[in-house]
């Protein structure tokens, strides 16, 4: 709904694979209409990484999409490569390519150059320069392997002579220690050797490395919650959607409860005694309005063992609202946390005081 241009163009059916497979999906230059800046649909292109995220349960329940727009970049290598076809081509018109060549190269934004198919520099482009750490003057006639000797044994080597011997593309992401810096490296054959494109990523890297810190910080947080949630002496669970399906209980819950098989059942399912005793109108209430309810030596009838007779017992609980945000990551309220505790021998103790204070009382006025 939010980007209709995008129907059709298949990027429903990747993210449906990567929640079916639950295996990440990459795709370098990816072709999709688009509306890229406002102006209308138009052929875009965009380096896709599809990241399943999952549950403590290993489910994959939702899908992170890292999207780069390579835009301006796919389009200006495809116009390199037209360019360089015509010049093959069109041999009488080679000075007029020449210049239109020249004019492209210089024109790419990324930083980028030719080898030759003896590894030769025959072009470095202006950005090349700074990323390489040195002049195009200094490598032009020179081989890549003299102006770079640890780019062989390094990850870059086998996908530079793929590209050569076998005129297949090829993309490599790695850290280059000679210039302290991680690279994109997209290669691509043509007549005269290689075209070479490539990006300094250091900065997608560093943020790629706070993620997964984030993501372990939140794991550990999420495993502590866990022990809490499972370990506290209060009675704790919580229910979701309009039937209160009972989604987490804590040991307490489940003995206060009989140890019956709770969990992904609507509440009255789950536990039916508790049909008629006002407890469904109350989720409701919370749910609607957001506002928590707040119970102070509330009888409840409860079936405590497998088979018994339910028995009523006495509960100090609150009902809180369980708020999570929706696809577009505004707050929706999706049910109820439930925490509450078991005073039923303090209220049966307090009404033996009473009633042994009322007898005395009697027999006093006698």
């Amino acid at each position: 709904e939010a980007f209709p241009e995008l129907a059709g163009s298949g990027i429903h059916e990747l993210f449906n694979r990567v929640y079916e497979t639950g295996e990440p999906w990459d795709g370098p230059e990816t072709l999709v209409r688009f509306d890229r800046d406002g102006t209308g649909v138009m052929d875009t292109w965009f380096d896709l990484r599809l990241e399943p995220l999952r549950d403590a349960d290993g489910r994959v329940t939702a899908v992170l999409n890292f999207a780069v727009d390579v835009t301006d970049q796919a389009r200006a290598r495809r116009e390199v490569e037209r360019l360089l076809a015509e010049s093959e081509q069109a041999r009488a018109a080679a000075a007029a390519t020449a210049a239109r060549y020249e004019a492209v190269l210089a024109s790419i934004a990324d930083a980028f150059y030719l080898l030759d198919p003896e590894w030769r520099f025959t072009y470095v482009n202006a950005a090349a320069e700074p990323l390489l750490q040195t002049t195009r003057d200094a490598l032009l006639g020179r081989t890549l392997w003299e102006a770079f000797p640890g780019v062989a044994g390094s990850p870059f080597e086998g996908p530079y002579r793929e590209a050569m011997t076998t005129g297949r593309a090829t993309s490599c992401e790695a850290y280059f220690p000679p210039l302290s810096r991680w690279f994109d490296v997209r290669t691509y054959p043509w007549s005269g050797g290689l075209m070479v494109h490539f990006r300094d990523i250091g900065s997608r890297k560093a943020a790629e490395a706070e993620r997964e810190r984030l993501l372990r910080a939140l794991e550990v947080e999420r495993l502590r919650l866990a022990a809490v949630f499972a370990q506290t002496p209060s009675v704790l669970a919580i229910v979701r959607g309009p039937a209160h399906v009972l989604d987490m209980a804590n040991e307490a819950y489940l003995a206060l409860n009989g140890r019956r098989d709770l969990l992904g059942k609507p509440l009255l399912e789950a536990v039916p005694e508790l049909r008629g005793q006002g407890f469904e109108t109350l989720l409701d209430r919370v749910v609607a309005t957001g506002e928590p309810y707040f119970g102070r030596d509330i009888p409840i009838w409860l079936s405590t063992s497998p088979g018994a007779a339910p028995e009523e017992r006495f509960f100090d609980f609150v009902y809180l609202p369980l708020v999570e945000p929706d696809e577009a990551g505004e707050p929706r309220r999706v049910g109820v946390i439930a925490h509450g505790n078991d005073i039923t021998e303090q209220v049966r103790a307090r009404r033996e005081v009473e009633r042994a204070r009322a007898r005395a009382d009697r027999l006093q006025a006698l």
